[in-house]
């Protein structure tokens, strides 16, 4: 697996792993840390199909935050995504004026 480095939006800080951007909020510049290229998703979205909110989270937080363990990354998952939410699902579909939102 490839991990994935983050770069100041103002350009100055660049080569920070995920969990160095978490902890430091914003760039020693003032700017945002964003990746420095987007990984390629290894799955479509026929595969997310049925799945959980936790795990569809999963399969795209474990290419953005490749420093984190399975156990790390669905352990935070699981605390974040649970029964305090109103619906199971977290952000069902619903359709509106013929639009799924």
């Amino acid at each position: 697996m490839e991990f994935i480095k983050y770069k100041s939006t103002r350009g100055k800080e660049s080569g920070v792993n995920a969990s160095e951007a978490i902890l430091k909020g914003l760039a020693d510049d003032g700017g945002l840390f964003m990746p420095e290229k987007f990984p390629k998703f290894d799955f479509s979205l026929e595969d997310l199909k049925g799945k959980r909110y936790q795990e569809v989270a999963y399969e795209v937080m474990k290419l953005l935050l490749s420093d984190y363990t399975k156990e790390e990354l669905t352990d935070c998952i699981e605390k974040a995504y649970d029964e305090k939410f109103d619906t199971e699902e977290i952000a069902p579909l619903v359709k509106a004026g013929g639009a799924y939102f």
